[in-house]
């Protein structure tokens, strides 16, 4: 049975709520520490079963089936991946590496909007994985790299992520000085996939010829945080650059404002990831 989801605490806290001493098994503890982290993905937690790709090296099986089990005890579907078969993570929506972590499987990730879990930190704050999740002492610590989280689809809320090691992080402006007066109308942070299913007109941004010319044959990737008022309008003030190659941002931004979606009851404020092939 799945655990009752339950808001989610600071996910590099994890540990205060595991088992600790030589009764606690490190697949049950990993499985724990997983769940905790799926519960805390905005785009995961509203699916009725999360499938995890458990992958594998031939040194790791023994370990990789405890964890499979484990996994299954806490409600999620899980199947265990060969290094050598990377063909069979298909279908599934984490993909979670017991070694090491091929480019191939990097990169086909992002195309099927998989969240990435590895073992090594220094992958993640390479921005080549999403999320790692190291043991230490029997204690899950856990470093994310916002900017692939977003590229391969998901995001987290500042919550799940406080007390994370966090790198790629956008540093947003300072905060204006609280009046008396509350905010009358603030956007709510959204999944990608809430504005894609009310958008009604898109511009596609036209880069300048300097950048065309320095990334002709090359895929040009940005993402930019859209913010849309009730009446469907790209809310200008609000909306800004997250990711972007340099002499791109005025013509992203000059494309998004243009943009126009279904009125909402709500102001809803969403990433928007953008890979255009430069020919």
């Amino acid at each position: 049975m799945r655990p009752r989801k339950i808001p989610v605490a600071a996910a590099a806290m994890i540990f205060l709520f595991l088992p600790t001493g030589a009764s606690a098994d490190a697949s049950d503890v990993q499985a724990e520490a997983l769940g905790r982290i799926i519960t805390g993905d905005e785009t995961l937690k509203a699916k009725p079963l999360v499938r995890v790709a458990v992958i594998a090296g031939e040194n790791e099986i023994r370990e990789a089936l405890a964890l499979q089990g484990a996994l299954s005890r806490q409600g999620f579907g899980s199947l265990l991946v060969p290094l050598s078969e990377p063909e069979k993570v298909e279908g599934n929506d984490v993909y979670y590496f017991s070694s090491s972590y091929p480019p191939q499987l990097a990169e086909l990730a992002k195309k099927n909007k998989a969240l990435t879990i590895v073992r090594d930190s220094s992958v993640v704050e390479a921005g080549l994985a999403s999320i790692a999740l190291v043991l230490k002492e029997g204690k899950p610590e856990l470093t994310a790299h916002l900017g692939r989280i977003l590229d391969e689809g998901h995001s987290f809320g500042d919550e799940a992520l406080t007390g994370v090691h966090v790198f790629g992080r956008v540093e947003a402006p300072k905060a204006p000085e609280k009046s008396a007066e509350p905010e009358p109308d603030k956007p709510k942070n959204a999944p990608p996939y809430v504005l894609e299913q009310s958008l009604i007109t898109r511009v596609e941004p036209k880069f300048p010829a300097a950048v065309l010319n320095a990334y002709r044959g090359k895929d040009v990737e940005s993402v930019v945080l859209v913010c849309v008022a009730k009446d469907g309008s790209v809310d200008r003030p609000k909306t800004r650059i997250l990711k972007a190659v340099a002499g791109t941002e005025a013509a992203l931004l000059e494309a998004v404002l243009r943009w126009k979606y279904k009125p909402q009851p709500i102001s809803v404020c969403a990433p928007v990831r953008f890979v255009i092939n430069v020919k």
